[in-house]
């Protein structure tokens, strides 16, 4: 079975690191896309819309007015 893609969203944040961290554990998962802010650039980070297309499931560990965008 292929693992399950995931993109995580505040990927920079204290919460997103340690989830990439666990994603990245986990042989059933495959840590996909990083994302944050737009204008933020980062070592590996893609843009939101690249990573939504990159992924099966996103994890949001942003604001609530970043999550609704």
């Amino acid at each position: 079975m292929a693992p399950v893609r995931i993109a995580i969203a505040g990927a920079l944040g204290r919460m997103g690191r340690q989830m990439a961290d666990a994603v990245q554990a986990d042989s059933r998962l495959a840590l996909t896309a990083r994302f944050h802010r737009t204008g933020i650039a980062g070592d590996g980070l893609v843009s939101r819309d690249e990573a939504l297309g990159l992924a099966d499931v996103v994890i949001d560990f942003t604001a609530p007015a970043a999550s609704a965008d």
